[in-house]
């Protein structure tokens, strides 16, 4: 039947799929990372005081 088919087809993609996301998170995670390291600096760099 074609939902078997499709089923199939999914599960052969689907550690692909997993693969893709679990890179383009750990990819996003590091631009986040790395933008707070930024965001950080600034402000040290600044005189920047919580009252």
């Amino acid at each position: 039947s074609k939902l078997f088919n499709l089923e199939v087809n999914l599960a052969a993609y689907d550690d692909k799929l997993y693969n893709t996301a679990k890179s383009a998170f750990v990819a996003l995670g590091y631009l986040l990372e790395v933008n707070n390291e930024t965001l950080k600096e600034k402000l040290a760099g600044e005189d920047f005081v919580a009252k």
